[in-house]
């Protein structure tokens, strides 16, 4: 083991005990030498001895005042995951259950072989969240973990850097902001900027450079002379204070440009002074506002008071921006227990006591709101029944707008939704039926759309109908589900959406039956397809319905044996008909019918049984049902097919969507020899009947048309007529 692994753990001893007097050393030393046996010889992508990583993530945890427990945590966290002859019970033995649960809940599930990977990685989360909400130190060593991963990233291959930066900003960057650790979400947020966004991250540094005439570099030197300057200023007043200078960092100032729509010469904050105070009392941080204003300019009389109104993570500050030089600044005023708070959040509350301004009261408060937001991700993510990739979806949405707004119903009550709250959100907080039977919002007088974006301070009132939900298109349904931030509103929509897509489903089934009915002038009668129950083996028009929709029961066949029982039967041939061999005469002057056991086409070879009462019935050559016939009653047929020129009215019947129609005619135009001539569209609720004339110079092109129209997207049927009245429907 090279000298310089031991050089680490004396540093981070040294650094645990200028935090506090008393630590277990010998317990960091034990797990020293644990995790490096355990890690024996592995190495890193980078070619480095994988000890160090461990020892990294420690030294960042002790630097930030991270207790002996969590830095041991730390030191063992990959033992048990890299090693099989490691487990969470030999860690318990050695460690203690304390240690033994912290390590446990960082450790991922094993990919199993009936696994998918969102199902895997869904229950990682799962496992990760619940670890946390026993004990929260999991949080702290898993973001140090990933704070790590992401500095040596560029070792990995493109592909993986790119989906770990992304689960990075989607996952852990959110989920540090959530529990107010602002260290760990900046560096992770630039972190992996830098590696999802290499171009746009340069182009932030070009722009600044280019609009505001200097370079970050430049605008450090700037900041540690205005620190020099405040600094100089509060001395004079008898006031104590240190002051921090800092550079707005790269993905805040882009997430800046793209989500609040501004132009680079508009962000006012890029440099940043933090004003801490040896004080108490928080009417210090006016008083202090009141002597910088009054030797440097403020800009406007804009300022951001988060004393009086913290945000959702605790965060208190008092924000004023003044003129340096020519130069803006935000200045920063805090106390040192705002600042603890600000930095550290939910790591506060494990940080060396000795060194912590915050009171013991107010250490278990903030641990009860952050453990509160944990259990909230808990109950309404991983307690439902979604699927695997909906509930990494629910996390991502709830972590990433864990920061909140503020807004009345109009008799003045005030209703908390997560920022970027749309007017559904707000309908479902009031009450589910609110929600299910919405139709518009009205915001601040103003009727608007269930899909407004809401603001802090927004009057709603939400108008219904009965049933309304139901009548909005499937597209608006699915934006709605997209947009919806609470959890509650999405898992609604979403029920409500999957019903609809079952009904609609029966719907269309028994749509399909009736235009085919329709077709060969017979009149659609539930009662006939009452009767075909039995034969499908079913108990309800729901199921039979349904089942036409999917396929499993040919459409064609319970035409054929409804209008049999009608001693209706028009035929199902039109244009191209099987032919039956000249040598061989017809014995009756039945129709014919395509098998549905081998369902043939113009590709295959067919030939041609004789049913009584019934006539002849085709099958494709090579059909199994064929071997309980003898030889000489399979009858040669062929189809009879001209190349002559022929007009015909195609008939299509779709779900309703966007292009369609389109679609529809592109794919017609784009034919040789086809000359579209006339175009009906009549709707019927998400239903669209189309009827087209058309000219085909040979008649077998329409064939390969047919085949083309099928597979356009929502296409249910295509048919055709030499006559356009059999093709419209009542």
């Amino acid at each position: 083991m090279p000298q310089k692994a031991r050089k680490d753990l004396e540093n981070i001893i040294k650094i645990l005990k200028n935090n506090s007097p008393i630590i277990d050393e010998a317990a960091i030393r034990k797990a020293f030498e644990f995790a490096k046996n355990a890690h024996k010889d592995q190495q890193r992508k980078s070619g480095e001895l994988f000890i160090y990583h461990p020892l990294t993530v420690a030294e960042v945890l002790a630097s930030m005042g991270a207790d002996d427990k969590t830095v041991i945590a730390a030191l063992l966290h990959d033992t048990v995951e890299d090693n099989a002859e490691v487990s969470i019970e030999l860690i318990r033995e050695v460690f203690g259950e304390e240690i033994g649960v912290i390590v446990e809940g960082l450790t991922k599930i094993e990919m199993y072989d009936s696994s998918s990977v969102s199902d895997n990685k869904m229950r990682t989360y799962q496992k990760f969240i619940f670890g946390a909400i026993k004990d929260l130190r999991v949080l702290f060593v898993k973001l140090a973990d990933r704070y790590h991963n992401m500095q040596t990233l560029q070792t990995m291959r493109k592909e993986k850097r790119v989906r770990i930066a992304k689960e990075t900003l989607d996952i852990y960057a959110p989920l540090a902001n959530m529990c107010g650790i602002h260290f760990f979400k900046r560096e992770l947020e630039d972190l992996a900027f830098e590696n999802l966004y290499p171009e746009e991250y340069e182009r932030i540094s070009e722009e600044v450079r280019k609009v505001f005439k200097m370079s970050f570099v430049e605008m450090d030197k700037i900041l540690r002379n205005a620190q020099k300057d405040i600094e100089a200023l509060l001395e004079s007043k008898g006031i104590k204070a240190r002051v921090i200078g800092r550079v707005k960092h790269k993905y805040s100032i882009y997430r800046k440009l793209q989500t609040r729509k501004r132009s680079i010469e508009e962000v006012k904050d890029l440099m940043a002074l933090r004003v801490i105070l040896d004080s108490e009392n928080e009417n210090d941080c006016y008083r202090v506002k009141n002597i910088i204003t009054a030797i440097y300019s403020p800009l406007g009389s804009e300022i951001n008071d988060f004393i009086s109104a913290p945000k959702a993570n605790n965060y208190k500050s008092l924000h004023v921006k003044v003129f340096y030089k020519h130069k803006i600044l935000e200045v920063q005023i805090r106390t040192e227990a705002m600042d603890e708070v600000a930095e550290y959040g939910a790591a506060a509350h494990w940080r060396y006591k000795a060194n912590s301004p915050l009171s013991a009261n107010s250490r278990e408060d903030f641990m009860d709101q952050y453990l509160s937001n944990l259990k909230k991700i808990a109950t309404d993510v991983f307690s439902g029944s979604s699927e695997a990739d909906e509930k990494i979806d629910d996390l991502k949405t709830i972590i990433q707008t864990s920061a909140e707004i503020y807004v009345y119903t109009p008799k003045n009550e005030l209703i908390v939704l997560p920022k970027d709250s749309i007017a559904i959100d707000f309908a479902y907080a009031i009450h589910s039926k609110v929600g299910n039977y919405a139709t518009i919002a009205k915001i601040n007088g103003t009727i608007t759309s269930l899909s407004t974006k809401l603001e802090s301070g927004d009057l709603i009132e939400i108008i219904t109908t009965e049933n309304k939900l139901n009548e909005i298109s499937f597209s608006d349904m699915r934006d709605l589900i997209e947009l919806a931030k609470t959890t509650k509103a999405r898992n609604s929509l979403r029920k409500i959406f999957y019903q609809r897509e079952k009904d609609n489903e029966i719907k269309l089934g028994e749509e399909v039956i009736r235009h085919r009915l329709n077709r060969h002038k017979v009149k659609y009668d539930l009662a006939d397809i009452e009767k075909l129950y039995d034969k499908y083996n079913v108990k309800t028009k729901e199921e039979f319905f349904k089942q036409v929709y999917n396929g499993a029961v040919n459409i064609d066949r319970v035409v054929r044996q409804i209008m049999e029982k009608k001693k209706q039967n028009r035929g199902l041939f039109s244009i191209i008909k099987p032919l039956l061999a000249a040598d061989f005469k017809r014995k009756v002057d039945l129709e014919d019918h395509f098998a549905t056991c081998c369902k043939p086409d113009m590709n295959s070879a067919i030939v041609g049984v004789f049913v009584p009462k019934t006539g002849y019935v085709i099958h494709k050559k090579n059909c199994k049902n064929l071997k309980k016939y003898k030889k000489d009653e399979l009858l040669p047929f062929k189809w009879d097919v001209n190349n002559d020129p022929v007009t015909l009215f195609i008939g299509i019947i779709a779900e309703d969507r966007k292009r369609l129609l389109l679609d529809v005619v592109e794919v017609i135009t784009n034919e040789e020899g086809i000359t579209m001539k006339y175009l009906r569209v009549k709707p019927k609720g998400n239903v669209v009947e189309i009827i087209i004339e058309a000219s085909f110079e040979r008649t077998n092109q329409y064939l390969k048309l047919q085949r083309k129209l099928a597979k356009i997207t929502n296409v249910i049927e295509v048919f055709h007529s030499k006559n356009k009245d059999d093709l419209i429907s009542n």
